[in-house]
């Protein structure tokens, strides 16, 4: 059974792969451990974000 993290990663994924293409080992990883606000803020980002670099940008 996932948990509500692990179901918001997995989408996350999903929705970056799709408008980004493949992810790399490292940001799979990162996104798969990540909390639920960092997740959630990423997931905002993708909104308007240019490239997967502007998606984890904290600056």
């Amino acid at each position: 059974m996932h948990t509500r993290v692990e179901g918001q990663a997995e989408l996350l994924v999903r929705l970056l792969t799709k408008r980004f293409g493949p992810l790399s080992a490292d940001i799979h990883a990162r996104l798969m451990q990540a909390t639920t606000d960092q997740l959630e803020r990423w997931g905002e980002r993708l909104l308007d974000a240019e490239s997967l670099e502007d998606v984890f940008d904290d600056h």
